[in-house]
């Protein structure tokens, strides 16, 4: 289970200044500060995503 923690303001502002220049529009990311990166985080299962596309 993953512990939520709040982010410090200017490490938010920070962020959300990040991902609008990056085009990042999610709200939920994957961040890697071994590998330094920064990954969309998908709320869909293919269950749901399959479901809706009538699959």
């Amino acid at each position: 289970m993953s512990m939520v923690r709040k982010l410090h303001p200017h490490i938010a502002k920070d962020l959300r200044e990040f991902l609008s220049e990056n085009n990042m529009s999610t709200k939920k990311l994957v961040i890697d500060l071994e590998a330094e990166t920064i990954e969309d985080f998908d709320d869909y299962s293919v269950d749901d995503i399959l479901s809706v596309a009538v699959i």
